[in-house]
């Protein structure tokens, strides 16, 4: 993946966060506020194998961010959702030029 392309996934990892918002947060935090939990994930390549796989990294990632009582459960179907979004836009991004 290109550097460009790197930055536009991340970014849309960011967004997608902020869009399925597992902490309940876009009510009262810019837009951004998923950054962290997005780099954290892009840190641990080992995660994007599959949906499920990465689905369980989202919510240890959030877990650990935000405390296990401050989001949704681990069986909430928000994570294997978001998942699925975030390896499509993975698979686009790899295909920019």
């Amino acid at each position: 993946m290109t550097k460009k392309a790197a930055t536009r996934f991340y970014e849309i990892m960011t967004e997608l966060f902020f869009m399925y918002d597992p902490a309940g947060l876009n009510d009262i935090c810019p837009a951004d506020e998923y950054a962290p939990e997005a780099g954290m994930l892009l840190a641990r390549p080992e995660l994007f194998i599959d949906q499920q796989t990465l689905a369980q990294g989202i919510y240890a990632t959030c877990a650990v961010c935000f405390g296990a009582r401050n989001i949704l459960s681990p069986s909430d179907e928000v994570y294997e959702s978001l998942a699925k979004e975030i390896l499509f836009a993975r698979e686009v991004c790899d295909g920019m030029a």
